[in-house]
């Protein structure tokens, strides 16, 4: 295989080999100029001076919005208004980890954020509620990505128009891939959906050959640019293809009447994240709303407004998502998205030189 993976439940990676917590850095205070550092305990300081003055600058991912209440709440805690803009695309919201516009980016994906995490300057930060869940889904070898949620992106079958068709419903990954004429897909190189389904792919191809197979077989399915898209495109949105890789959770928001199965083999948890930008002037804020959005209220919220899970346990979870979440849980074997997040560049190569035509329609 290109990739080798660990297969874990997310609740699991805390317990199972999964990083080592850190110390909460001390919290910033003052007004100082400082050049970005390591220190010894791996925390990494603000760039700029530090003022209380606002707003907070929240920079958040394509499709997602502050859930209702949120900046009033987080006013009433510190006074201070939050300014919310919404990113085009993933890249766009990466770049603005190096913008002194943003002080908090939120919702880019583990699939996302292999360009961000490391020396791209964010602030490192553990939230004293991270505990209660949220560290089971941080990322091995980094505490400057706060997990706030996450959802399943499955190959999903569109059962009525499945059956229709007079052919078997796919019940694994091999026969998503053989059946990828039944197939819509969002594009890899656009959408993280995208880049799950070939995750997806390499963790269950045992080795390159395999590998270099199927990337050229999913050649046949039907790209579209985003997972919204590819959902519409399916039959599910009227299409003639009643299969599609996209998240379990926004496909039952989009179609509640659906009759929508999961190949629950193949379901990849993607986690959501919030980072801190070194070059915020409200470091001590942003950490705030950090904590704010852990509270188990909001991540009810965002569960409901982003088409997701909450990551703290306590928190309530949809009840159209249980099925999908209890599906997930028995097989244990989805890839674990941020295993592969290094790695995901030389996956991407893989497909465009296996379907370099493949483009979105």
């Amino acid at each position: 295989m290109l990739l080798p993976l660990l297969s874990r439940h997310p609740r699991a990676r805390g317990r199972a080999g999964g990083r080592v917590r850190r110390v909460p850095c001390a919290v910033v205070t003052g007004a100082f100029a400082l050049t970005l550092s390591v220190a010894a305990s791996g925390c990494t300081t603000p760039t700029v001076p530090q003022t209380t003055t606002g707003p907070l600058a929240v920079r958040i991912a394509a499709g997602l919005s502050l859930p209702d209440g949120v900046a009033e709440r987080f006013e009433q805690q510190t006074g201070m208004l939050l300014s919310v803009d919404d990113s085009h695309s993933a890249d766009d919201l990466a770049a603005h980890l190096h913008d002194a516009d943003a002080d908090l980016v939120l919702g880019v994906s583990a699939a996302n954020s292999s360009g961000i995490d490391g020396d791209a300057g964010l602030v490192s930060y553990v939230s004293p509620r991270a505990g209660d869940g949220a560290a089971d889904f941080a990322l091995d070898r980094s505490d400057r990505l706060t997990a706030v949620s996450y959802d399943l992106v499955c190959a999903l079958v569109d059962g009525s128009a499945a059956a229709a068709g007079g052919r078997p419903s796919p019940t694994s990954l091999h026969d998503v891939v053989a059946q990828s004429d039944r197939l819509v897909m969002p594009d890899p190189a656009t959408d993280s959906s995208g880049l799950v389904a070939l995750a997806a792919v390499d963790r269950q191809s045992s080795g390159t050959d395999q590998l270099t197979d199927s990337l050229r077989q999913l050649g046949q399915a039907q790209i579209e640019p985003t997972e919204t898209q590819a959902l519409q495109a399916s039959s599910m949105g009227g299409g003639d293809r009643p299969v599609v890789f996209a998240s379990a959770m926004r496909a039952v928001d989009i179609f509640p009447q659906g009759n929508i199965d999961a190949v629950t083999s193949t379901c990849t948890p993607r986690v959501r994240y919030a980072a801190i930008v070194a070059g915020s002037a409200h470091v001590n804020e942003s950490r705030k709303l950090v904590d704010l959005l852990l509270d188990d209220g909001v991540q009810s919220d965002i569960a409901r407004s982003w088409s997701a899970l909450p990551v703290q346990r306590n928190a309530s979870v949809p009840q159209q998502y249980q099925r999908f979440v209890d599906g997930y849980a028995a097989t244990a074997s989805g890839t674990d998205l941020a295993v592969l997040q290094q790695q995901l560049p030389a996956l991407l190569d893989a497909w465009q030189q296996q379907a370099p035509a493949v483009r979105p329609r």
